[in-house]
């Protein structure tokens, strides 16, 4: 009995990694997608104008170094709240389209030397 136990234990672990050696891997290219999104475009204006509005405070208060910190942290704060709804769609649309295609993991296309499934299409057919 216990023989067989181990047997079966020895066997399902083999199984598990079979269907490790088997995942899918796929890449997005991220600039492509973000680039053909309107949001992202609209955040990138939105930052820009912020960046210039701050700019200007700070040539005026330019005097005081405890000025130029806090404009940046609301730089700062203003590019991450532009940003995170964009973040969190795009990160819903690379999900989708990876379990639409089965695929278990997804980099960045820049970073890929060979191989994958290209999931930028369907990312950005997700991301409308």
């Amino acid at each position: 009995m216990k023989k067989v136990l181990i047997s079966m234990m020895m066997a399902a672990a083999s199984l598990g990694m079979m269907a490790q050696a088997d995942a899918a891997s796929g890449y997005v290219n991220v600039e492509d997608v973000l680039s053909s999104t309107p949001a992202f475009m609209q955040a990138g204006k939105t930052v820009v104008s912020e960046q210039q509005k701050l700019q200007n405070q700070f040539n005026e208060q330019s005097k005081d170094m405890s000025d130029k910190d806090k404009l940046n942290q609301q730089l700062a704060q203003k590019e991450n709240e532009v940003m995170a709804p964009i973040q969190a769609k795009f990160r819903a649309a690379v999900e989708k389209a990876a379990k639409d295609k089965g695929v278990d993991l997804v980099i960045n296309a820049r970073d890929v030397i060979y191989g994958g499934i290209d999931l930028t299409d369907a990312v950005k057919a997700n991301m409308k």
